[in-house]
């Protein structure tokens, strides 16, 4: 069997292998007739693949040629390959070998090789040929021509060319290695110029022979330049333009790489050059002497000393020369400014500064200097001095003369400054004498009113010596140093002159102070003296005397210091008779107030009143010194009018013309008694006559009488009309009997009027004890605060009754919290411990009053308002005992036992019979307590589905799509969702309805998501509704919700779970043969 398989297995080799022959062999001769290069050749590595064995499987006639065409080909590798490695054949060889190749139809990897290097070698001979052909100098490049080497030795291939090339190249040896000769040594320009005339037409561009091209031209083009230049360069008058000019070129042909021989001819001329532009500056400018004797031989040197400009110098030098002489001749004989001023106006015109020429100048500039400065002590006119405020000075003039004397130019006006000097000198003398006397005068020494008398004219008198010899030395013109002696002792003397007058006259406060601060400005010399001494203490005397009779700074001042000041009079060289009297009126004032508050402090306390304090407090500030009774006065005063500031802090009394502190509490009592009336009225259980807004009389007066309590309002303070006078509610009664408080407390009942704390008030009562008399506004606030706790003790026995009351009756509570709310917006003062317990009985009552709406009206509560409503109660700190929290709590217990038991059967999954869950929801809906969201859960629980009769248990279901009942997967024994699904109930035959609409079932089911299924209504119904337009439906919405009040929802739940049983009935007998596709789930 091995056997048989084996030879099968070569058989089919052999028939392969003879097939794969036969198609190479076609393809073979298929090319070699048509030629055709769009047709494939046979690859060499195919045909030996299939020739190469040892022996052939089988005769196939194809063979053998084939094997003729693959010697063929073998031969045509042999001569390539042998062309490729030897150096013998031609390029006419190679093409020949590739037309050979290109005719075989076998096709060879060696050919592309063959191709490959006679492309190569054909790029190369034109590359070579390209480079030779070229006529331009330097268009072929070095490098170029190496490559063309390298790649030769790469071709191993014989060629006309190789020979070409390699003398080109032995060219470009020679020459580069004459041009590296050249750039060695120091080049010359004749052996580059012959250089570059061998090798001019050149075509290979070698960098060395460019390089000496450059250097070539840039010399040639230099000494062009230079030729340029020098052409007629001495007759240019702009030789500044040739100096940059040469300059430029000499550094240019210092920067030259070829020797020149111009070079040395550049700098002399431009030597010659900066000689030109030195001349002409010195003829345009002056220029020293020395300069240009220097200039001129420096043109010597140069041998251009004949040209026309250095002959102009020349001559200029000789004049030069003649003035010289002539200006130190002047010089030295000391000669009138006249000359001086001839020989400058002669230097004008030489052209050069001559060495004297500044000596000269210097001489006439110093002369007209001095001759400045002493013009205003030579021209002294009266007009002139009127219109300059400053003086000349006498060290100036006496500098003038002593400057004359080195002058080297002759003036008269010098003899004229002398004269000035000497009166000058003179008036000094007289000025010394009359500083003499005043120094006299200043030492005496004044004592009695006799020696004031006789002292005041020989002051005067001086006075006026010394303002008359100040005017003199004014007249001269010239500001003497004794000048500022003279007017500090004018001005010392007119001084002592007003001090002294002030012992006769009264004068000012401010003239005093005026005068010792003038004393302290005089010079320390006239401070030192026996008559300055005096009148300055006496001056420091006047000054206290005011401070002391001064009635704003009296308090700073004894007694004791007023009769020391006194003392010092005595002391004093000067008498003050006025002001010792004035200081003893000050001490009877004094003593007379101290007896008055003796007489004050005797009275008992109910005797003091504020009034008397107040005018002690005034007389002593203007009339008392410093001491201890004014010290207490005014300490009591302060503490009473502190006290009053304080109550005016915490009442803040509205503006008035007089007192408004004490109005403020007047109205405060006033109040208070309201509030305490109210209080009394509802413990006798009388009404007053009062409007209970403005507590003002209502006899023939529109009134409104509450409901409730029974007082009376006047319509304006009620803010009614007449039409609401039947039937009407006070603001009082309507807040305590309202559900709502707002969060302010009874806040908005308090018609802009400020309520104050009783602890404050008390206080302030506390703090009156230290008050050391009594005044109207401590008495009536002892009153106001005694009224106010008795408000306050009725306030808390109505509050604490509040707070106790646990009955179903809320009258009771409501008229004492009435009360109280009236008592306390009357009154305006509060206690806060009272106003927390007032606010929380207001709460209590306003939360019982909303538990009877909540527990009395129609709609029932739900269990989350009981609940919440508890909730609040709790915070308030309601006693369990409170009938209205009892009542709560049952219906909250029930509700919440009732809803435990509806969700647990919600959730049963159908166990409870629905007979017990119509029961449920029939005990819910009569529950005092509304539980629609457990009622909806039994409803929903009450709906059972599919073939097992079960609620909706979140599980898979299907809906048909005729009948559009609902059925589990598990039920009718399904995996997936079917686009149509028709439940075997409306198709027991399991016929696939393929038109039917999938659109519902994957509205139904899609991606594994359920909705919750929902049994249509009857088809009647549907039918009816279709047909019934949208104006009749919103019209009969409200027929339809009586119809809706009328059916019992136990009914139509058992109506809707009996239609799929009637459905069941119907069709039960074609129900036999679907017992494989579903099952039924025992209730249990």
């Amino acid at each position: 069997m091995d056997l048989v398989r084996e030879i099968e297995n070569n058989l089919i080799q052999a028939k392969n292998w003879a097939k794969a022959v036969k198609d190479c062999f076609s393809k073979v001769k298929s090319w070699s007739n048509s030629r055709n290069c769009k047709t494939e050749r046979v690859q060499m590595d195919r045909i030996n693949e299939l020739l190469n064995l040892k022996t052939a499987p089988c005769n196939e006639p194809s063979h053998l040629q084939l094997k003729e065409y693959q010697e063929d080909a073998n031969i045509l590798i042999q001569e390539i390959n042998t062309s490729l490695s030897s150096s013998e054949y031609s390029v006419s060889d190679l093409e020949i070998l590739y037309s050979k190749v290109v005719d075989l139809p076998i096709y060879i990897k060696e050919s592309e090789k063959l191709k490959l290097k006679l492309s190569a070698v054909k790029v190369w001979v034109d590359d070579v040929r390209n480079c030779i052909s070229l006529k331009a100098p330097s268009l072929v490049e070095e490098d170029m021509l190496y490559k063309l080497e390298l790649e030769m030795l790469d071709l191993h291939i014989q060629l006309p060319e190789v020979d070409l090339l390699a003398n080109l190249i032995r060219q470009v040896k020679s020459c580069r290695s004459r041009c590296n000769e050249i750039l060695k040594d120091p080049i010359c320009l004749k052996e580059v110029k012959l250089l570059l005339n061998e090798w001019e037409a050149f075509t290979v561009n070698i960098p060395e022979l460019k390089l000496l091209k450059k250097y070539y031209g840039d010399t040639i083009s230099w000494i062009s330049c230079v030729d340029l230049i020098l052409m007629n360069v001495h007759e240019r008058e702009d030789q500044e333009n040739v100096v940059d000019e040469l300059t430029s070129i000499k550094s240019d042909g210092l920067l030259l790489q070829i020797q020149v021989d111009e070079l040395p001819r550049v700098e002399l001329e431009l030597d010659k050059a900066q000689c030109r532009v030195k001349a002409y500056t010195v003829l345009r400018s002056q220029m020293s002497m020395d300069f240009v004797q220097q200039l001129i031989l420096e043109a010597a040197k140069l041998q251009i000393e004949k040209e026309k400009v250095f002959a102009d110098i020349s001559q200029r030098h000789v004049a030069a020369v003649d003035w010289e002489d002539k200006a130190k001749q002047v010089l030295a004989t000391r000669a009138c400014l006249s000359s001086f001023e001839d020989i400058l106006r002669a230097s004008e015109h030489i052209g050069i500064i001559p060495p004297s020429l500044l000596d000269v100048k210097l001489a006439v500039s110093t002369a007209k200097d001095w001759l400045i400065k002493a013009k205003p002590f030579l021209f002294q006119d009266s007009a002139i001095m009127s219109t300059s405020n400053s003086c000349l000075q006498v060290d100036v003039l006496k500098e003038l003369v002593l400057e004359s004397k080195d002058l080297k130019v002759h003036l008269e006006e010098c003899s004229l400054l002398e004269n000035i000097l000497k009166k000058g000198m003179e008036w000094e003398q007289d000025a010394s004498c009359l500083l003499q006397n005043a120094e006299q005068l200043r030492n005496i020494n004044i004592i009695g009113e006799g020696s004031t008398s006789c002292l005041v004219p020989n002051l005067e008198r001086q006075v006026l010596l010394i303002e008359a010899a100040m005017e003199a030395g004014i007249s001269l013109g010239l500001e003497f140093n004794m000048t500022l002696k003279l007017q500090d002792a004018c001005s010392m003397l007119k001084w002592c002159i007003k001090a002294l007058s002030f012992s006769t006259s009264i004068p000012s406060h401010e003239e005093v102070e005026m005068m010792l601060d003038a004393s302290s400005n005089l010079p320390v010399v006239f401070i030192s003296c026996a008559l300055s001494t005096a009148l300055t203490d006496g001056l420091s005397w006047l000054k206290k005397s005011f401070e002391v009779l001064d009635p704003n700074s009296r308090r700073q001042f004894e007694i004791s210091n007023v009769e020391e000041l006194l003392a010092l009079s005595k002391r004093l060289c000067i008498s003050f008779p006025t002001f010792i009297g004035r200081l003893q009126n000050a001490i009877e004032n004094h003593n007379l107030w101290i007896d008055q508050v003796h007489l004050f402090y005797g009275l008992s306390c109910e005797d003091r009143s504020w009034n008397m304090l107040l005018q002690l407090k005034e007389d002593g500030i203007s009339n008392a010194f410093s001491c201890g009774e004014l010290e207490k006065v005014l300490y009591e005063a302060e503490k009473v009018e502190k006290w009053n500031q304080r109550c005016a802090d915490i009442i803040k009394p509205l503006p008035a013309e007089e007192n408004p502190l004490l109005r403020a509490l007047i109205d405060l009592k006033n109040s208070i008694e309201r509030s305490f009336e109210v209080y009394s009225n509802s413990k006798l259980g009388e009404s007053t006559n009062l409007c209970m807004c403005c507590f003002s009389s209502i006899d023939d007066c529109a009134r409104l009488t509450c409901s409730i309590c029974k007082d009376s309002f006047h319509l304006q303070c009620a803010e009614r009309s007449l039409e609401d006078t039947v039937l009407s509610f006070c603001r009082y009664c309507n807040f305590i009997n309202s559900s709502k408080l707002p969060r302010s407390g009874s806040g908005f009942l308090r018609t802009g009027r400020k309520h104050l704390t009783l602890d404050k008030l008390t206080f302030l009562i506390s703090e009156s004890s230290d008050l050391f008399l009594w005044t109207d506004e401590r008495r009536i606030l002892s009153q106001i605060v005694e009224k106010a706790l008795a408000c306050n003790a009725s306030l808390t026995k109505l509050v604490n009754f509040s707070l106790a009351y646990v009955s179903q009756d809320l009258n009771v509570v409501t008229q004492k919290m009435c009360i109280a709310l009236k008592a306390m917006d009357v009154g305006r003062i509060g206690d806060d411990e009272g106003n927390r317990l007032f606010e929380l009985a207001l709460g209590r009552h306003s939360w019982k009053i909303k538990a009877k709406k909540l527990l009395g009206s129609g709609e029932k509560p739900t269990l989350q308002q009981i609940q919440h409503h508890l909730k609040e109660g709790l915070a308030m700190n309601t006693p369990p005992e409170d009938y209205f929290a009892q009542k709560l709590t049952v219906l909250r217990n029930t509700g919440l036992q009732w809803a435990d038991t509806a969700k647990k059967v919600s959730g049963d999954g159908g166990v409870l019979g629905l007979d017990r869950v119509f029961e449920l929801i029939s005990e819910g809906e009569s529950l005092p307590v509304s539980c629609a969201k457990e009622i909806k859960l039994l409803r929903d629980r009450s709906m059972l589905y599919c073939i097992c009769r079960r609620p909706y248990d979140q599980k898979a279901m299907i809906a048909c799509d005729k009948c559009d009942e609902w059925y589990h997967f598990d039920c009718i024994k399904i995996s997936s969702a079917p686009k149509v699904y028709i439940c075997p109930a409306c198709n027991p035959g399991f016929e696939e309805n393929t038109s039917a609409p999938a659109r519902a079932t994957h509205e139904r089911f899609s991606g594994n998501k359920l909705e919750e299924p929902q049994t249509p209504l009857r088809r009647s119904e549907l039918r009816r509704n279709s047909q019934k337009p949208k104006s009749s439906i919103l019209a009969g919405v409200n027929d339809m919700n009586d119809c809706l009040r009328n059916i019992s929802s136990t009914g139509s739940l058992l109506w809707r779970n009996k239609k799929p049983f009637k459905r069941a009935a119907r069709k039960r007998s074609q129900l036999d043969c679907l017992s494989p596709f579903y099952y039924v789930r025992d209730k249990s």
